[in-house]
């Protein structure tokens, strides 16, 4: 599955490209943990394989079909109504975009399987537009963040975040905007979330001096007012960070308390000098931040780019890449796990999800169907089920109730070249939805 395979009209006859994957998750409470059988998918052409915990029922879409140049860095989310939304970040000059990198947006309707048209995002923007984000709201309107070269609306020539709204009635999209408008010095990494208020939360990694932060990278937040329509003045989240901060991950629960995690160079609590995941959540009451709890506790080596999901008991989970040799995991890079309980606030200690794999693991992605199963996709150079020497999608499900996992299966079935940064996403009926950027020519 991808993105969209960018194709080179001169020395490359393929390049990037999107791809969007869909599987729906059949009947997880009748799985039985204890099936030995393999559940990992071969490169075999059929759309819908026999398996345990799921049958995959989509082959591979090309979603950046109107794209003739690079396409990478997807984002997906799915509305109430089982819509897709993707973002992405684009060479292409289309629609009068120009040669710049900008971020563009395709749906595809839940009813007709149909993919709309690419709109571009990121009309206002005449420099770099990068590494796009996106969220909906429960209303289905579309919102998007991504950090921008532009020298907008006062911004400066300095990179700042930028945000846009797509109006779910209207399909309009509303004006840039500027979220970083206390920040001069370079704003990136940005996350976004919503909650069920419609509010919406943007956190992002910052080089300024704001607030007593210090020189270092820190992690900002801001929330967004959605009877307003007006953003809060930047709080700094990483208060008890000496060291770089970067990479911020947020999620909103469903009590409207924000949580975020991060990675973070600091030696607080014992962690140690290397780089490792923090965490910490504002309380919707109170609207306070809590302390700065460690996550990679027992990760001795280099634990980075955490991503978090919500469930709908409220409990946090937490996966990231990790050079740790942990559990037997090896010395190759593996995606490591952790749940915080929501009622204790107490965190399970680590799990390896990358088990059946042996070469690199990195650049995972979570997310919680709302039936209490975490699905989690990432990179991996281990040629496992026929995958090839390659890097490709892989995946794996936690039961939250038995804490089992499933055996690891492989997405990018159909690519024969490097699958990329892969991003999850589950929509209303426990439907999974998987995008990537691959170097393949795949569907001409």
């Amino acid at each position: 599955m991808k993105i969209k395979s960018r194709r080179f009209t001169i020395l490359l006859s393929m390049g990037f490209l999107l791809v969007l994957f869909g599987f729906i998750g059949k009947n997880f409470n009748d799985y039985s943990l204890n099936n030995n059988a393999s559940s990992n998918l071969d490169k075999n052409p059929t759309s819908t394989l026999k398996m345990s915990v799921i049958n995959w029922t989509m082959t591979t879409e090309v979603v950046s079909t109107e794209s003739t140049n690079d396409s990478y860095w997807p984002a997906i989310v799915t509305d109430s109504a089982r819509n897709i939304h993707v973002v992405w970040q684009d060479d292409t000059d289309y629609d009068g975009s120009g040669t710049d990198k900008d971020i563009f947006y395709k749906l595809r309707n839940a009813t007709t399987d149909v993919w709309a048209t690419t709109e571009v995002v990121s009309t206002e923007s005449m420099g770099n537009s990068l590494y796009p984000l996106i969220a909906v709201d429960g209303a289905g309107n579309i919102h998007v963040v991504w950090p921008d070269d532009t020298d907008y609306d006062g911004s400066g020539t300095d990179r700042d975040i930028f945000y846009k709204l797509r109006n779910a009635t209207t399909g309009v999209w509303t004006t840039t905007e500027v979220v970083s408008t206390e920040s001069i010095g370079n704003s990136n990494e940005p996350t976004i979330s919503s909650d069920g208020a419609g509010n919406i939360h943007v956190a992002w990694k910052d080089i300024t001096n704001y607030d007593g932060s210090g020189t270092d990278m820190d992690i900002f937040y801001k929330l967004r007012n959605s009877t307003t329509d007006a953003w809060t003045t930047t709080e700094v989240v990483s208060t008890e960070s000496m060291g770089n901060s970067w990479f911020p991950t947020i999620a909103v629960d469903g009590a409207g308390n924000i949580h975020l995690a991060w990675d973070d160079y600091t030696n607080y609590g014992s962690s140690g000098t290397d780089l490792d995941i923090f965490y910490k959540f504002k309380n919707s009451t109170m609207g306070t931040w809590m302390t700065t709890e460690v996550v990679s506790t027992e990760s001795t080596k280099l634990s980075n780019v955490a991503k978090i999901a919500a469930d709908s008991a409220g409990n946090i989970h937490v996966v990231w890449w990790d050079d740790t040799d942990y559990g037997g995991s090896g010395t190759d890079r593996d995606i490591f796990y952790k749940l915080r309980n929501a009622t204790t606030g107490v965190w399970t200690t680590t799990e390896v999800v990358s088990t059946e794999s042996t070469g690199t693991s990195w650049n995972p992605s979570i997310v919680s169907d709302g039936v209490e199963h975490i699905h989690v996709v990432w990179d991996d150079l281990t040629n496992y089920g026929g995958s090839g020497t390659d890097l490709d999608i892989f995946y794996k499900s936690k039961d939250v109730t038995t804490g089992a996992w499933t055996t690891t299966e492989v997405v990018s079935t159909e690519s024969t070249a490097k699958s990329n940064v892969p991003k999850i996403a589950a929509d209303g009926t426990g439907n999974i939805h998987v995008v990537w950027w691959d170097y393949t020519d795949y569907g001409g």
